[in-house]
């Protein structure tokens, strides 16, 4: 699957022990937010995620 499909480099697929994992800590995001994956549910297509946008005070 990593052969067919382009993916970020804080992703990595393990097709024959059926893993893929992201590294959310990796991903480079163009601000100062905060990203959190709240739970992983690949059969039912289900990845919340958790974003935390800082205010100013």
């Amino acid at each position: 699957m990593k052969k067919e499909l382009k993916t970020p480099e804080f992703v990595a697929i393990d097709s024959k022990n059926q893993f893929i994992y992201i590294g959310v800590t990796q991903m480079e995001v163009k601000s100062n937010f905060k990203v959190k994956v709240q739970s992983f549910d690949l059969k039912n297509d289900h990845i919340p995620f958790k974003i935390k946008v800082p205010t100013k005070r």
